[in-house]
Order: C-alpha cells, then sequence, then structure tokens
C-alpha cells in the first residue's frame, strides 16, 4: 500500500482562486466556462493571404518591467488573432498548445526570454509554412457587460473528445448524493478542500468516513483495523490530462491530505485520453457503475479481500523461486524485490513478507525509502505494487456469498 501524494500536492499548490469549498461550487463555476464558450475550426493553409490568417501579434497595451523584477510573461505580451480579425487573449497553456504545433523546436520557456516581435515573427513563419490541418480552438467569450476580449483557452487537433468539467462534475454529485458520507476531506485549518479547476485541468477528492472497512492485517490497536473509502476525479477540458476515476481504501488523511496506507482498486477505477467516443458517453456508464458498486459494496466484501491477499503467498517452492514469480509480475529488478521482502518482514510483522499484500506493501515503503524526492520513479513502484495486488486477486477465492470485486 502506498502514501498517496496527489490529493496533497493539490492542496499545496493551487492558488485560492482555483479552490472551491464544495463540489456544488465547482460545478456552478464550470458551468460558466461551458455556457460562455465557443468553439471555432481553422486552418493552416493560408500561405497566399497570411494577413488574414492564424498569427500573433504583439499586445501593444502590455506593461512589462513596471515593477523592477516583475517579469511580464509571454502570453500576456502577445494577442493571437483568429483569422476572422479577432484578437483573442490566450492563457499560457492555449498558448504552449499553439507553440507545440507551430514552432516544437523552440518552446516556451526558451520564446520567453526573446523579444515580443521576434516570438511574434517566428511563430507566424511557422504558421504559414505548416502542414494543411484543422485545429479546434476553444473559446471563452467575454460577459455581455465585460468589454474584455474573448481569451483563448485551448489548441488542440481535430481527434480531441471534449468532457466539460460542468456535466462531469455534476454527475458525481447525481451518483453518490443518495450516501450523504461523501464529502470534502478537512485541513488542518478546519474548513474542508479538495475541489480545485484552473485554466488547465480540474481534481475532486472525496471520502466517506462512514464506510468503513476494517484491515485484518492492522489490529494491534482498537483503531488500527479501520480503512475508509475515497474516489479521486481528475480532468481537463482543455487537453492538459486525461479524464479518470480512482477508487481509494486508505487508512487514514491528514490536514495535509496525504493518504496513508492507501490503495487503489483498480477494479473500480477508469481512465481514458480524450480521444475516440469518450464525449459521447462511455465516461457517464463507468461513473455509475463505479459510484453505485463503491457505496453499495458491503464493507466486509473488501475486509475479506484483505485477509485473503494477506494469507495468499507468491508462488515458489522456496524464498529465490517466490521472488522471482514477483519479479515476473511487477517488473521490477531482484534486487529491489528482495529490498521490498526485507523492508515487509521489519515492517508488516502482521503478514507473511511474501504474501501478495505484505509484499506489496514492502514495494511501496521501499519506494519512499529510494526515492523520496522523486515523484516518477516512487510512482512505477508503486504501479508495480498494484500488479501485484491485481494478480493476487486474481489467484485467490473470496467466500461464496460474495461477489468478486
Amino acid at each position: 500500500m502506498a502514501t498517496l501524494e496527489m490529493a496533497a500536492s493539490q492542496l499545496s499548490t493551487r492558488p485560492p482562486d482555483e479552490s472551491f469549498p464544495s463540489v456544488e461550487a465547482l460545478v456552478e463555476n464550470a458551468a460558466l466556462d461551458k455556457h460562455f464558450k465557443q468553439e471555432i475550426i481553422k486552418t493552416f493553409d493560408l500561405p497566399s493571404d497570411h494577413a488574414q490568417g492564424i498569427r500573433l501579434k504583439a499586445n501593444p497595451n502590455a506593461c512589462w518591467d513596471l515593477y523592477g523584477d516583475a517579469k511580464t510573461r509571454l502570453e500576456e505580451k502577445v494577442r493571437i488573432v483568429n483569422g476572422d480579425g479577432v484578437e483573442l487573449q490566450p492563457t499560457q497553456w492555449a498558448l504552449q498548445q499553439l507553440l507545440r504545433l507551430t514552432t516544437p523546436a523552440s518552446p516556451y520557456a526558451y520564446l520567453d526570454t526573446l523579444p515580443v516581435e521576434t516570438v511574434c515573427e517566428a511563430v507566424n513563419h511557422s504558421i504559414k509554412h505548416s502542414p494543411t490541418r484543422d485545429i479546434h480552438m476553444l473559446l471563452r467569450k467575454p460577459h455581455p457587460l465585460d468589454s474584455g476580449q474573448p481569451i483563448l483557452r485551448a489548441v488542440v487537433s481535430g481527434r480531441y473528445s471534449r468532457v466539460w468539467d460542468a456535466d462531469l462534475y455534476d454527475q458525481v454529485q447525481d451518483v453518490l448524493k443518495q450516501d450523504e458520507g461523501w464529502v470534502l476531506p478537512p485541513t488542518w485549518e478546519g474548513p474542508p478542500s479538495g475541489a480545485y479547476r484552473g485554466d488547465r485541468d480540474s481534481f475532486l477528492i472525496l471520502t466517506n468516513g462512514g464506510s468503513i472497512v476494517q484491515d485484518p492485517t492492522l489490529m494491534r490497536e482498537a483503531d488500527e483495523g479501520q480503512m475508509f473509502r475515497g474516489l479521486i476525479v481528475r480532468n481537463s477540458e482543455v487537453g492538459n490530462a486525461s479524464l479518470s476515476f480512482e477508487a481509494v481504501l486508505f487508512r487514514y488523511i491528514c490536514g495535509n491530505h496525504m493518504l496513508w496506507g492507501a490503495t487503489i482498486d483498480e477494479s473500480l477505477s477508469f481512465g481514458k485520453r480524450h480521444v475516440g467516443n469518450l464525449q459521447n458517453g462511455d465516461w457517464r456508464q463507468a461513473l455509475q457503475t463505479i459510484g453505485r458498486a463503491w457505496t453499495d459494496r458491503p464493507a466486509q466484501q473488501d475486509t475479506d479481500l484483505i485477509r485473503a491477499l494477506a494469507t495468499a503467498v507468491v508462488p515458489g517452492k522456496d524464498m529465490p523461486a517466490k521472488i522471482a514469480t514477483a519479479v515476473s509480475i511487477t517488473d521490477l529488478s531482484k534486487k529491489q524485490i528482495t529490498q521490498a521482502v526485507q523492508v515487509a518482514t521489519a515492517e508488516e510483522a502482521q503478514v507473511s513478507p511474501v504474501s501478495y499484500w505484505g509484499l506489496a506493501q514492502g514495494i511501496t515503503r521501499l519506494s519512499q525509502t529510494l526515492y523520496p524526492n522523486r515523484a516518477s520513479e516512487r510512482r512505477q513502484m508503486d504501479v508495480s505494487a498494484g500488479l501485484l495486488l491485481k494478480a493476487g486477486r486474481a489467484n485467490v477465492e473470496l467466500p461464496s456469498h460474495h461477489a468478486m470485486a
């Protein structure tokens, strides 16, 4: 089991204007973006009349370096003309997307160091000579009472399939509304948090303290056997992240939203890139299935599954053979599995270190020791622990009165 840091990272990095006190407030914010949306398609194929095509121009109203070392960002120095003469104010993310399409050899960080006129000339030259292709642009129109310019939120290809945050999180509320135990987790300061939405992506964590699962491997003290359920939802309307739901069992969540002793239930999780028929509803069916199962599934079912994984050992006639089997399942090295067994022996004395449950916990504890500041490597080891639990789930038997998760 892992210490999941994704919710803690959101809590610590999101600015105040991207954090919402409730799911309802997040949906209300997202609904405004959907209501004032405008989607247009333009073509990179305008060499004969480039002046009327998509192009960058310097923003004559930009005021940079007025405050000493304060640096004006590139997206504030430029405006994008959409081909119909309308000037758009790009978000940083939308500008980065356009630059990846037009000048992939010159990333945003480099172009941001150049004079704005040079940037415009380089990008416009690339647009003029780009292969013929359609690009889809997502705009947020200004409020009728607002004199501001339209905001360019995204530049994507024709393969992109958008799921609106307003639709997604409204359905999350609908799926879970029958159980009042689902709430945003509290913080050290007291008020709940966990609903976030910015110009690039959105993130939601809900926990349910009323649906308690007993971890039978943790019965040293009266309260150590409790496990709780959580649901993590992620999305991006603008192409920055896939749509995903993750059902989580965790031992406890602290005020900084670290999920301790957590494991992701792959059988009740869903993830898909924004392509194909995603917009047409397969995510809706997945969310309905996950929400129903996660809300209605008896806690005893998870308790029995954990107990089964804690008693079932990895196949092999002796320790070297068991280690070899674990290597084949997880794709970790023999050295890493051996170290994980040693960690599990020392830290998880309630179960066999080569049981599916014990060894998975050893792997995730080892990942935190080996890679305390390297999230990608730690995540890869945590994924390997999940593969081990998945293999164990396929090889254990639950009591006959349970359906397999």
